[in-house]
């Protein structure tokens, strides 16, 4: 398996700067045959994340162990050794005794059975029997069905095109019975449960891969013993995979499928959340052998992203809810030789407030996960204009401000906007180019102006701003902003061509970005000084700040800087104009790293 890590990502990245993300792959196990499945969850209740897999050649059941929370350090401990053919699995705590229990299917034995934690550290199991002759059970998961406050189980049968959900009798897990909710789901594949129409009862949700159907159940009565069914899409070629959640933002719980044979990935709107209106909106197109999708918030911009992998293109890939309604999709590419890559799924495997990918690959018999990094290189678009420009045309201003995460210089870096049409081309050639030394940790802010001119089409366009080796050897770390232009009525060239200029620096002359050594406070300059004198500070990583300004009597009269703060040179304003004359002293801590006191003096 392929290893990747950031030192080496950056320093092979910077000299062609062809992307915009940075994953580093970790294997957890790269010998597990047919890998199938993969679920995050804390199994032995440390507080980080272990991984569950499923594999359709195993000859056993296994979770890896998180040893020491950074996903580096994995350990696999077998549940079982005697139950081969797994084909998915599932982790919730069954028995109500505060610990994570395991739900399995099996391809050979045809049954679903669940794992009791028996201790709370995933060392001891004891298996327990829901269901008998329920053949190639792709999909198993649980829910509370009946609303009686413990957790039932709900399975799809590809063999039998069956969806039957079984009663946990009494609390314990120990009797069941089933229930069916659909006997003639073609091929049912996937389903997933959760309260579709607003009134408080789980429903289910489900892919057919033989009827090409994504299909959602109501539960009627709320007690699973009436069930209405409600067809949301047919003809969905090979419906594979599907999730449920609000994609949209607008509090209706919306469906998100896989079509393994019609390579795509899909929405449906809960129009008005009573899921009887649905309206169909495409993520992706082409995505040969899409075999698995699931939903969270990817970026933390509070929205919600889609991810995907696809068994015949080996692609692991997730697409940026760009405007948080789902209309507008941006892909980032995460993985594209993941061998028939099955099952992805997200979570924080690492423990550094990101949200990491997980994967299991069938032919490469790989259960994965990736790291998410910081982007190297981050760009961001402040448009300081009207961005509803007249039939006449107009100029747009705006801000465009690069941060570098890398502990390098890159001298030869260059910065350029382009325009994106109505149509959906760019608008050659290159309007704005110069050269933008990158330097370590560099944060800077330029402000540029593009003129559009009258002869433009009307109709909404993008403004684009990349940073990157050339504007000629394809697009680098870019972003942009929308901007619409009206219809021209007349002849009137208010603006006729397409002019663009700007700097990010003063004269176009670097400032010095060179990180600090030390955690340092220089001396206030001016001082002494009436009303306002600098606070300069150094700070070589990241760190929490406080600087504070005492009298001479010891009371606190200022507070300049209270939080987090990023490496780097950092100057702050000490206004003292309600202050009167005297001797002030200026206080700047980080715990641990600095503690230091200087004098200054106010001069009326």
């Amino acid at each position: 398996m392929r290893q990747r890590y950031l030192a080496v990502v950056i320093a092979l990245l910077l000299p062609v700067m062809a992307v915009a993300q940075v994953w580093t792959e970790q294997t957890i196990d790269g010998d597990y045959p047919g890998a199938r499945s993969v679920l995050p969850a804390d199994v032995d209740g440390d507080g980080d994340i272990d991984v569950l897999g499923a594999a359709a050649f195993a000859d056993s059941i296994v979770w890896w162990e998180n040893v020491d929370g950074d996903g580096l350090n994995w350990t696999e401990h077998v549940i079982d050794s005697g139950n081969s053919g797994a084909l998915s699995v599932f982790a919730i705590d069954m028995d109500n005794d505060n610990d994570m229990d395991i739900i399995t299917s099996g391809r050979v034995d045809n049954q679903i059975v669940w794992w009791e934690n028996l201790n709370g550290d995933g060392l001891t199991w004891v298996e327990h029997l829901v269901g008998e002759n329920f053949v190639l059970a792709f999909s198993v998961i649980a829910s509370d069905i009946d609303g009686d406050g413990d957790y039932d189980v709900v399975g799809a049968s590809y063999e039998t095109d069956d969806v039957y959900w079984w009663e946990d009798d009494n609390g314990d897990g120990l009797t069941w019975t089933v229930h069916v909710v659909d006997a003639e789901f073609g091929g049912a594949h996937s389903i997933y449960a959760i309260d579709v129409d607003g009134d408080t009862d789980i429903d289910i949700v489900g892919a057919g891969n033989l009827a090409d159907e994504i299909t959602w159940w109501e539960n009627v009565d709320g007690i699973g013993l009436n069930w209405s069914e409600h067809t949301i899409s047919i003809g969905f070629d090979g419906a594979h995979s599907v999730f449920a959640t609000d994609v949209d933002g607008d509090g209706n719980i919306d469906v998100l499928a896989a079509a393994s044979f019609g390579h795509m990935i899909k929405w449906w709107k809960n129009v008005d959340g009573s899921g009887l209106t649905w309206i169909e909106n495409s993520i992706v197109e082409g995505f040969l052998g899409a075999s698995s999708v699931y939903a969270t918030d990817m970026d933390d911009d509070g929205d919600v992203d889609v991810l995907g992998s696809a068994r015949i293109d080996n692609d692991v890939i997730w697409w940026e809810n760009i405007n948080g309604d789902g209309m507008s999709w941006e892909e980032h590419q995460v993985d594209m030789n993941f061998s028939s890559a099955r099952d992805v799924c997200a979570a924080d495997v690492d423990g550094d407030l990101d949200i990491d990918i997980l994967g299991a690959a069938h032919d490469a018999n790989d259960i994965t996960w990736w790291e998410q990094q910081p982007s190297p290189i981050v760009v961001t678009m402040t448009p300081t204009s009207s961005v509803e420009l007249p039939a006449e045309g107009g100029t747009l201003a705006f801000d465009v401000n690069v941060v570098s995460n890398v502990p390098a210089t890159y001298p030869n870096a260059r910065a350029w906007t382009k325009l994106k049409l109505p149509n959906g081309n760019f608008y050659p050639p290159v309007l704005f180019q110069m050269q933008l030394p990158l330097f370590p940790y560099m944060d800077v802010t330029g402000s540029l102006t593009q003129d559009i001119p009258s002869y433009a089409p009307d109709g909404e366009y993008e403004m684009w701003a990349w940073v990157g080796s050339s504007p000629f050897s394809g697009p680098s770390f870019g972003n942009y902003f929308p901007f619409s232009k009206s219809l021209i009525t007349s002849a009137f060239d208010h603006i006729d061509n397409w002019n663009a200029d700007g700097y990010f620096y003063p004269n176009g002359v670097a400032e010095d970005h060179t990180m600090p050594a030390v955690y340092q406070m220089e001396q206030a300059y001016p001082n002494p000084f009436n009303p306002n004198t600098a606070i300069n500070l150094s700070l070589p990583h990241r760190a929490e700040l406080m600087v504070v300004v005492y009298n001479v009597a010891g009371q606190q009269v200022a507070e300049l800087a209270n939080g987090l703060y990023e490496p780097g040179n950092h100057k702050l304003n000490f206004n003292a104009s309600n202050l009167a004359s005297g001797v002030y002293f200026v206080r700047a801590t980080v715990t641990g790293k600095l503690d230091q006191v200087q004098k200054v003096m106010l001069v009326r």
